[in-house]
């Protein structure tokens, strides 16, 4: 009877073990489900809130790089590098090539426009480039022009600071420091043709009518400066009188920039 009841105790006992071991086996598995459960929920959450995300270094940085490939860009790149150049013959008396030089520049601007609107071909890179460009060639002529005694340095001081001016309330805009800030950077290299970028669709650059009536006046200034250079014509009054005329578009187009980036304006260049 005792050897019996030992005998039965004995098997409760194993199968109580047995029982608490498949309990334990179920409840361990049950938990590497849940955290695998969890696991993949984090690497979804993880996936879904990269998608919005912009691309990669490496990839932005060849973005840039096909960006600035394109025709449009390529010719407005070509004037940031004509700029010194010009302005070094001008320094050294060489008053043919600089002209040539000048005028070759000049093509480029409307060239450069003119395909970007033939052939589909706007970017939002190319809406900056196309003024910066402009702001280094005639940066770098009248700077020139000022040491060969060609031009009166109120001019080209009034012309620099006006584009000091631009270029510092860009960078001021894209770095969150406006009123209403604009793309950062890294989103302003990675934009794509047409103004699109991943973060959404944004809007090409428009200069300011004046600004354009400006730009046109500042080269007619300076390829008269040139022009007397080389021919000895037109003379110093006609000169002075587009010193006048460029002096005065500049400081309406400062002004107008001026009072867009205090009202937070997207439209600087």
């Amino acid at each position: 009877m005792g050897s019996a009841t030992r005998h039965e105790s004995a098997s409760s006992s194993r199968r109580s073990a047995s029982q608490e071991a498949s309990d334990k086996h179920k409840k361990d598995g049950a938990e590497e489900a849940l955290k695998r459960l969890q696991e993949h929920v984090h690497q979804m959450a993880a996936k879904k809130k990269t998608e919005g995300r912009l691309p990669e270094p490496s990839v932005a940085v060849m973005s840039l790089l096909g960006e600035l490939g394109s025709v449009p860009n390529a010719l407005s790149l070509s004037r940031v590098f004509l700029g010194p150049v010009v302005a070094y013959w001008v320094v050294e008396d060489m008053w043919g090539p600089a002209v040539v030089g000048l005028a070759v520049a000049g093509a480029s601007d409307w060239l450069d426009g003119y395909v970007a609107k033939r052939q589909g071909q706007q970017s939002v890179l190319g809406s900056y480039l196309d003024p910066f460009a402009d702001k280094v060639l005639i940066g770098c002529v009248v700077a020139a022009l000022v040491y060969k005694g060609s031009l009166p340095a109120w001019v080209a001081g009034t012309v620099i600071a006006r584009d000091f001016f631009l270029v510092a309330g860009t960078i001021a805009h894209h770095s969150g420091r406006t009123k209403t800030p604009g793309l950062s950077w890294k989103e302003l290299l990675e934009a794509g043709r047409g103004g699109q970028t991943e973060s959404g669709n944004v809007r090409l650059v428009q200069p300011l009518f004046v600004s354009k009536v400006n730009t046109v006046v500042q080269l007619m200034l300076v390829a008269s400066c040139m022009s007397q250079g080389l021919m000895g014509w037109p003379g110093d009054g006609e000169i002075l009188t587009l010193s006048y005329a460029t002096v005065c578009t500049t400081l309406l187009s400062w002004g107008a920039y001026a009072r867009g980036y205090l009202m937070g304006s997207s439209r600087l260049p």
